[in-house]
């Protein structure tokens, strides 16, 4: 399965210090939305920064100008855009992780919906999405302790004030081996590459992302997700119903089925 290929509602991956660069161009590059049912496509992608205003302005990144593809590779690196500091020291080995993707994808019937739907509808859809997204990065900042750290020679885990990361929305998955030669285009896949950067510590300080408890917490996170999903969604009268329990809903536009996911997600 590749990144963009989600068949779970969140999948979790660390990004080495090796590949920031690369990642980074494939994220901020216009092509890697992946248009390909709404005929468009930027030079460059428009990201969006999470994290709390005092984090933020802290690291001279500006909401309302989005990602900028120099400012994510400094970040990824460990450097503060805005004055060049270390805001992440290397690990013991003397390696760099460059961030954790944690990707949100929507159930294959929500993403089918997407493609089939005008501009308007589109846009909406894509609002309840990152919406969601959000909603479930606040549940693993409320939630999940992601900061390690070590105290009278003790390690303790603590949550995170806010977690500093920058968000992609791509609608379509990446190519197979057929389509790639040719034989049709990619498969529509709503999702969002929400790539965790720094941790902000209760006392201000930034400190690295421990990855194990964003693994651990995956499943929880995702179903956060899909549950803020539906309920946003059902706002904009697409409803789900839950025909073998509330893995599997089968979402409605206008009183029409437009897909299942359990076909999708029967791995989870």
């Amino acid at each position: 399965m590749g990144w963009c290929d989600v068949g779970w509602v969140q999948s979790t991956h660390k990004i080495s210090g090796d590949a920031a660069a690369g990642f980074a161009a494939y994220l901020t590059a216009g092509a890697s939305r992946g248009d390909y049912y709404a005929g468009d496509g930027d030079d460059e992608a428009a990201g969006m920064w999470h994290g709390s205003p005092a984090a933020l302005t802290a690291l001279g990144l500006d909401v309302e100008r989005g990602v900028g593809r120099g400012e994510l590779v400094s970040l990824m690196r460990g450097v503060s855009p805005g004055d060049g500091s270390v805001i992440r020291r290397v690990g013991a080995d003397g390696s760099r992780v460059a961030g954790i993707d944690v990707t949100f994808g929507a159930p294959k019937s929500v993403s089918a919906l997407w493609a089939v739907s005008d501009g308007y509808r589109r846009a909406q859809i894509e609002v309840a999405h990152r919406a969601a997204v959000a909603s479930a990065r606040e549940r693993i900042e409320r939630e999940v302790a992601v900061v390690r750290r070590r105290e009278d020679g003790v390690l303790r885990w603590e949550r995170a004030r806010s977690l500093v990361a920058a968000e992609f929305v791509h609608t379509a998955s990446r190519l197979t081996a057929d389509q790639d030669a040719g034989s049709g285009g990619p498969d529509p896949q709503l999702h969002s590459h929400l790539v965790v950067l720094a941790a902000e510590r209760a006392d201000g300080r930034f400190a690295a992302v421990d990855s194990r408890e964003l693994f651990r917490s995956a499943r929880v996170n995702g179903a956060w997700y899909r549950a803020e999903l539906a309920s946003r969604l059902g706002g904009l009268g697409v409803g789900g119903a839950w025909p073998d329990g509330p893995r599997w809903p089968v979402f409605r536009a206008g009183g029409r089925a437009v897909g299942v996911v359990g076909a999708v997600v029967g791995a989870v």
